[in-house]
């Protein structure tokens, strides 16, 4: 436990300083890697984008939330519910009807509080991969990412 506590302290102190220009997207799936061109076509026809690959850990997911790093995050939806907890995530409603979202699973990311529903992460229909998105409440570029999912994220994939 004393290991965790002084790698976060580290990983939170190295990482805190992310100054670039860029929007940077997370992915947290092995089964998007072989996709990453059509990954890096739906958003950077739109914005200069930073897309790294993560191994699909839970662990790895936590510290780069606790670092703020990560505009734009794309998840294995087993990681996402081994965390998942809509405080600190930015609403994405504006964006729940959107061609990417797969519609079946959408019901999973239902926050229901005085009688609306908000949805805080979207399940995406994309190459048979069971995976979700979300945006951190700390980004600085939220409505960036929400132009870019409104006007321009298109992962058209047929598996």
């Amino acid at each position: 436990m004393k290991w965790f506590i002084l790698l976060l302290s580290l990983y939170v102190i190295s990482g805190c300083s992310n100054s670039s220009d860029q929007l940077e997207v997370k992915i947290y799936s092995e089964s998007l890697q072989p996709f990453v061109h059509e990954i890096e076509r739906a958003v950077s026809d739109v914005r200069a984008v930073d897309i790294q690959f993560q191994a699909p850990f839970a662990e790895k997911l936590v510290l780069d939330i606790v670092a703020q790093e990560g505009d734009l995050f794309i998840v294995d939806e087993n990681v996402l519910r081994a965390i998942y907890d809509p405080v600190g995530l930015y609403p994405l409603h504006e964006v729940s009807r959107e061609s990417f979202v797969d519609q079946d699973r959408l019901s999973d990311y239902e926050d229901r509080e005085g009688g609306e529903v908000t949805y805080y992460a979207l399940p995406l229909s994309f190459a048979g991969s069971d995976v979700a998105l979300f945006i951190p409440q700390y980004s600085e570029r939220k409505e960036e990412v929400m132009d870019l999912l409104i006007d321009g994220f298109d992962l058209q994939v047929e598996r």
